[in-house]
């Protein structure tokens, strides 16, 4: 749970050992964050009440409910769905904490304890969960600070304490992982029009409908952004007084809610300045939190014809996407490019390392080439014919576990005639294969459709020199 060997941490590997069969079906294995989606919508009403009332809560609710990439999210054996409502349930304890030190001047106990628990659960399940974590944090201590009462400020500092206290084994695990640069290293830093399209597509009612960059869909994201934007500023002005009072009413509520929409950009720009790290997924739990912002203008607006309307073109646009998942790719028909054409002597190498499972798990056919994958500067077969070797998933789960079952250093006689299934290769795997393989060209075989959200291309490697052993770091013998 807590090896750095995925970006991801335990809690969502932990859950799937825990509640999933090995023999459960994608169903079955997606089942986890199908109630972690549906049990966000009431969660969702719960927060959007504490913020602005009743009907900004029914609101919220609603809006939760059709929205494209939440849907799309819970029903992926993904961590993000987990993610997002254990971020929605610490913001609902943080606010109750916040609003007892504010009109009471009280620290209220089980409020506190289930914002530290589900902070500490939410890191648990994905590291872009500090971005919240840290401000919500800072808001604590501020406000325990601006209450005056000792007794307030003491416990606020046990809480906090407490949680840094359990967040040190994950905060280790964090550090392992960036200094063995582990995690979004294939990842591009979007440009600003590509951010403004993907928080469009995000949060308004287009659903799903443009998942290439290259799309015109994109541009019209923007559009209907800056729109929204436009109209929300509008909006605001013309709700006046009832808008501009629910930071003296309730400040906690707007500062929370500032953290939800700022959160979009700030992960945009810590990826200008560090790693890229924006991305839909990354962003999916300040969702409800800017969904949120929009039902509690409409309320403040109390127009129904609005509410309405802005209910329907949500619901409108789920119509028109679906709400079924769209499958990521489909490698058979990769497969059967290779098995047509293969010859003696050729290889089979996977490019990312984790496209290997699926790949795999695939199979259609017995191929007769050793599985390959890059393994820091070294090559690492997992299998030695395709298809063949029953305990393939140990060898994998040895190539990415440290500390690891040795390898057998050998040689394998190859051609040097390559097949690549590339998914999101960075540069410093294709300088790794390069090296390996030695002169030659690449040519582009198959494409996924355009479609696809995200691409798979088939390469083959014709290799400039005659047969020769090259070295490799056996896996499939350990």
């Amino acid at each position: 749970m807590l090896r750095a060997v995925d970006p991801t941490p335990g809690l969502y590997y932990l859950l799937h050992k825990l509640l999933i069969p090995d023999s459960a079906g994608v169903t079955g294995v997606r089942a986890i964050f199908l109630v972690c989606g549906v049990a966000l919508i009431p969660l969702s009403a719960l927060f959007g009440a504490i913020v602005g009332g009743r009907r900004v809560g029914l609101l919220t609710a609603g809006f939760v409910a059709l929205s494209a990439p939440l849907i799309d999210y819970s029903q992926e054996a993904r961590a993000y769905a987990l993610l997002t409502l254990l971020v929605i349930g610490s913001a609902i304890g943080l606010l109750l904490t916040l609003r007892a030190m504010i009109r009471d001047n009280i620290f209220h106990v089980r409020p506190a304890v289930i914002f530290a628990i589900s902070a500490l659960l939410a890191f648990y399940t994905h590291f872009v969960a500090l971005f919240w974590i840290g401000p919500a944090v800072v808001l604590l201590a501020l406000t325990a600070a601006r209450s005056g009462d000792a007794s307030v400020q003491r416990a606020t500092r046990l809480t906090i304490l407490a949680m840094i206290f359990f967040a040190l084994p994950g905060a280790a695990r964090l550090f392992a992982s960036m200094t063995n640069d582990i995690g979004f290293d294939w990842l591009p830093q979007a440009s600003l029009g590509q951010f403004f399209a993907t928080l469009a597509e995000q949060i308004l009612p287009l659903g799903m409908w443009s998942p290439k960059p290259s799309d015109p869909g994109r541009a019209s994201s923007f559009v209907a952004l800056v729109l929204t934007v436009f109209l929300a500023g509008v909006a605001y002005w013309r709700a006046g007084v009832r808008m501009r009072q629910l930071p003296a009413d309730f400040p906690a509520s707007a500062q929370v809610l500032a953290i939800f929409l700022l959160l979009p950009f700030v992960l945009w720009a810590f990826g200008a300045l560090s790693k890229p790290i924006f991305m839909p997924r990354t962003m999916l739990w300040s969702v409800p939190g800017i969904l949120t912002v929009i039902a509690l203008l409409l309320d403040r607006l109390d127009r129904r014809w609005l509410m309405a309307m802005t209910g329907l073109a949500y619901a409108a646009s789920l119509a028109a996407s679906g709400t079924m998942r769209i499958d990521r790719q489909d490698t058979r028909p990769f497969q059967n490019e290779i098995a047509r054409d293969q010859q003696p002597g050729d290889v089979l190498m996977v490019c990312r390392t984790w496209r290997a499972p699926e790949l795999r798990h695939a199979a259609i056919a017995l191929l007769p080439l050793p599985l390959l994958v890059p393994l820091g500067e070294d090559m690492a077969m997992v299998e030695r014919s395709f298809g063949s070797d029953p305990r393939w998933q140990d060898h994998f789960g040895w190539l990415v576990t440290r500390p690891a079952p040795k390898p057998i250093p050998r040689s394998i006689l190859t051609s040097g005639r390559t097949w690549l299934l590339a998914s999101k290769c960075n540069e410093r795997d294709r300088r790794r294969i390069n090296r390996w393989l030695g002169p030659g060209r690449w040519i582009r075989v198959r494409d996924d459709p355009p479609t696809a959200l995200l691409p798979v291309i088939l390469w083959r490697f014709d290799p400039a020199q005659s047969a020769k052993s090259r070295p490799v770091l056996d896996f499939s013998g350990v």
